[in-house]
């Protein structure tokens, strides 16, 4: 079993903080809010590698070892999913628009933005094959498949215009396995010695590209937020940045501030499922003039959905936090 890492649960409240940013922020047409927006991109890609890296120790090579890995991970992931998607079930319900596209839907986590449970549960589903590719050329691969994928979202979307739902071009494995598979192969082979100078100058090379193909998509359809190639490939690339041990001992000086962060990572999981109900909420509280204030809508956000995991997780009985996610 692999041991706790404290810089990976600091990654995690990275990518968390990020997630709550990208549900928080403003829409602009400033340049520092589209560049903001699309640096956020990379938050769900830094998610699918954290979880490969530590899916790299897992023990799967036989049917027995296998199954007892499903049963437990799964349920952790599944059971949350579906009971945070039950308050939506009952207003879909209440509005009498509740038929079998959302009975779909709620099986498979197709509510609001859980997508990702439907994600991480394909990984780990198919962990022993994916374990069985190896070295540079299964990234090499897997980067092909999901630049594949993400030309046929890119079609469907932007070029003939179709309403897809989001856990439907979002939610298959193939399109993200480009993160998985580095987590994997970093795991493996515990190599982080990365080129931080040169990363860092691809990144802000692909950040740049994503903003410039997201205002060519939104010139054409009022799109190209999110998934898109240019971001896909700054994501890697981010990926490689704070995989790297130089980047862990930089920021492991940041004292309290890297241990509130670490926290809120172990928290991640509770914040990511709950937190969209708490934006719901700030939203109709906050006066008009304030709810265009991002920064104070993400920390108010932010920290009301760490709060209540912690106290969660701190006083409520095992069972319920295994049902809540806390």
């Amino acid at each position: 079993m692999a041991k706790r890492i404290p810089y990976f649960d600091f990654l995690r409240g990275i990518a968390i903080i990020m997630v709550v940013a990208i549900h928080t922020i403003t829409s602009s047409n400033s340049d520092l809010s589209i560049c903001l927006r699309q640096f956020f991109n990379c938050a769900v890609p830094l998610f699918l590698a954290i979880s490969g890296f530590f899916m790299s120790h897992k023990d799967v090579s036989t049917s027995d070892r296998y199954w007892q890995f499903v049963k437990k991970q799964v349920p952790k992931v599944y059971l949350p999913c579906l009971f945070w998607s039950v308050p939506l079930v009952l207003v879909d319900i209440h509005s009498n628009n509740f038929g079998l596209k959302e009975l779909i839907l709620f099986f498979v986590c197709g509510y609001s933005i859980y997508y990702f449970i439907a994600l991480i549960i394909q990984f780990y589903i198919l962990l022993p094959i994916l374990k069985k590719f190896r070295g540079r050329k299964a990234i090499a691969l897997s980067g092909l498949m999901s630049t594949v994928c993400i030309s046929i979202v890119t079609y469907l979307l932007h070029v003939r215009g179709l309403n897809i739902p989001l856990v439907a071009f979002a939610g298959p494995f193939v399109l993200w396995i480009v993160f998985f598979m580095m987590g994997l192969y970093i795991g493996r082979t515990d190599n982080r010695k990365i080129p931080v100078l040169m990363i860092l100058v691809l990144t802000i090379v692909f950040l740049y590209l994503s903003v410039l193909e997201y205002k060519y998509w939104n010139a054409i359809d009022g799109s190209g937020i999110g998934i898109k190639l240019s971001s896909f490939v700054f994501s890697a690339f981010v990926v490689l940045l704070f995989f790297s041990e130089k980047l862990e001992v930089l920021f492991s000086r940041f004292g309290k501030i890297y241990q509130l962060v670490i926290l809120i990572g172990n928290l991640s999981f509770g914040v990511y499922l709950m937190h969209c109900y708490v934006v719901n909420v700030i939203i109709k509280l906050l006066p008009p003039s304030l709810d265009t204030i991002w920064a104070l809508k993400w920390f108010l956000v932010l920290t009301i959905s760490t709060v209540i995991v912690w106290l969660g997780r701190k006083y409520l009985p095992n069972k319920i936090n295994l049902i809540t996610g806390f």
